[in-house]
């Protein structure tokens, strides 16, 4: 994960995948079986669910440097189709940590 940015500024603050006006991408590796970051490891995003609530996802910036980026995530659920039907993950305690790129 990194973070590009061509001079524009990313207040630290809550972003959530509900705000219309923002654009989120959410991927997550659950490397359960020690595949690495492979096509062949479990991939969960947001994609909603039949009979399931909408599936959202909150970011929280706590700290902007000019080399990094580090925050927490949480996700009622996320969703990946790897072997078949939908399975989801529901994350409490996610943590990132991300280099600046400046290009």
């Amino acid at each position: 994960m990194q973070f590009s940015l061509t001079g524009k500024s990313i207040p630290a603050a809550t972003y959530s995948s509900t705000n219309s006006s923002l654009s989120m991408y959410v991927d997550y590796n659950l490397d359960n079986n020690n595949m690495g970051n492979t096509p062949l490891a479990p991939d969960y995003y947001i994609d909603d669910v039949n009979g399931m609530p909408p599936s959202t996802f909150t970011i929280n910036i706590t700290s902007i440097t000019s080399s990094e980026v580090r925050g927490t995530f949480t996700a009622n659920y996320l969703t990946s189709y790897f072997t078949g039907p939908a399975t989801t993950v529901t994350i409490t305690k996610g943590e990132f940590y991300a280099p600046v790129v400046h290009q």
